[in-house]
């Protein structure tokens, strides 16, 4: 009897990202072959053939194009037989030095699961980020932008699929779209809110980084098409490659997935 797993590596596998795996057989253990595939595909490549425990190694991420990867694991036991793994699917190469980490929302005084002022949402990059990629000219100083909630039908993601954008009159506003994964606005509805862009710097897992906020005022235009959600769910930011560090270096377009324990966000 054989058994075979891959251990998962992380959302996010970066320069030389480990692999591990276990494996057992009563027949004895020849090799272990730790493979990668992009996800959606059955192009298997081996990156290791390991003879013996541990089966670990470095895979080094930059050789390959960023993007999701499945991986997998196969036992060729001491009489020849192979036995597979299931996959770990949708892992992500992902080499850019700016991503997208975490995007959270936060009720204030209003109704739980309903968009009104005083909500928030926070946008947070793991470095420092060139404000001005994020709107032209701007600073990080209080800056008045307008908030679009989509609803999930007019975009094809579903009534519990809301999605919503920050704009700038005459300008762009490069943060590009989340999707709430609730249901917030009533049946093919749009609803937009004045709102205000600020920037803070914080410190990251040791890293300086650009956390920027969206505070929302008063409904502009839909009044009356905007619902309270009853979902708790995780919400998905899709950054766009627009916004750079201060260095000039592009953002990765990797979606980030809310963190932390669901909740009905606004």
């Amino acid at each position: 009897m054989s058994s075979v797993s891959v251990e998962d590596p992380g959302a996010y596998l970066t320069g030389n990202a480990t692999l591990t795996a276990t494996a057992n057989s009563t027949a004895g253990v020849g090799s272990v072959r730790i493979q990668t595939a992009p996800t959606g595909t059955s192009t298997w490549t081996t990156r290791f053939t390991l003879t013996g425990a541990p089966y670990s190694c470095g895979w080094e991420t930059r050789t390959v194009p960023d993007g999701p990867y499945d991986l997998r694991a196969i036992l060729t036991d001491g009489a020849g037989k192979e036995t597979i793994s299931a996959n770990v699917a949708g892992r992500r190469v992902d080499n850019s030095p700016l991503r997208g980490v975490d995007v959270q929302a936060f009720n204030s005084a209003g109704i739980q699961g309903l968009l009104d002022a005083g909500d928030t949402i926070s946008f947070t990059y793991s470095q420092q980020i060139n404000l001005a990629s994020v709107t032209p000219g701007w600073t990080g100083a209080a800056l008045p932008v307008t908030v679009r909630l989509r609803d999930g039908s007019i975009l094809g993601t579903g009534n519990s699929g809301d999605t919503l954008d920050v704009q700038r009159p005459g300008s762009t506003v490069n943060l590009g779209t989340v999707n709430t994964k609730g249901n917030f606005a009533k049946n093919r509805r749009t609803i937009t809110y004045n709102a205000t862009l600020t920037a803070a710097t914080v410190t990251v897992a040791g890293v300086l980084s650009t956390v920027v906020t969206v505070t929302l005022g008063g409904v502009v235009s839909g009044s009356g098409s905007n619902r309270t959600s009853s979902t708790a769910a995780a919400m998905v930011w899709a950054p766009t490659s627009t916004v750079s560090t201060t260095a000039g270096l592009a953002s990765s377009i990797a979606p980030a997935i809310e963190t932390g324990t669901l909740d009905r966000d606004f």
